[in-house]
C-alpha cells in the first residue's frame, strides 16, 4: 500500500489540475523540506532538461526532480525573488523567476496550475517587507 502524503502536500495536490509526471516528486518531497515548512501550492513544470514539481512553501519556491538517474532540487528563497512573470501559450505556459539578477524559466506548466502558482507568489511578494522591482 502506498504511503499517504503529508496533509499539506495532499491539499496542494488536490488543487492541481495536471499531476502527470510528478508522483515520484510528491512522494519524496518531504526529504527536501524542513519539518515545520508548509507546502502551499504545487505545479508540474520543466526546468532545464527535466519535468518535475514546482513547489511554493511558506519559505521558498522550490523545483524538485526525482528521476531514476538523477535528482535535482533548486531553491529560490522568497526574500531573494525580485519578480515573476507568466507567459501563456496555446497548450500551457511558462513562469520566469528573477532572483538577484538571474532569471530562470520553468516551462510546460498547466495554465490553471500556473495561474494558481503565480497568484500565490504575487500575493507573497506584495506582502513582503522587502522592496520589489519589476
Amino acid at each position: 500500500m502506498a504511503e499517504a502524503l503529508r496533509l499539506d502536500i495532499q491539499a496542494a495536490k488536490d488543487k492541481m489540475q495536471a499531476r502527470r509526471g510528478t508522483s515520484r516528486e510528491m512522494r519524496r518531497l518531504t526529504k527536501h523540506l524542513a519539518n515545520d515548512e508548509q507546502v502551499e501550492v504545487m505545479a508540474g513544470g520543466v526546468y532545464g532538461t527535466g519535468r518535475g514539481l514546482v513547489v511554493l512553501t511558506d519559505r521558498r519556491l522550490l523545483f524538485v526532480l526525482e528521476a531514476l538517474n538523477r535528482q535535482v532540487a533548486e531553491e529560490f528563497p522568497i526574500e531573494k525573488v525580485s519578480s515573476v512573470r507568466w507567459s501563456a501559450a496555446f497548450t500551457g505556459g511558462s513562469m520566469t523567476i528573477a532572483t538577484l539578477g538571474v532569471e530562470v524559466e520553468i516551462a510546460g506548466m498547466n495554465k490553471k496550475d500556473g495561474k494558481q502558482m503565480m497568484d500565490a507568489i504575487d500575493e507573497r511578494l506584495a506582502t513582503s517587507p522587502l522592496p520589489r522591482h519589476t
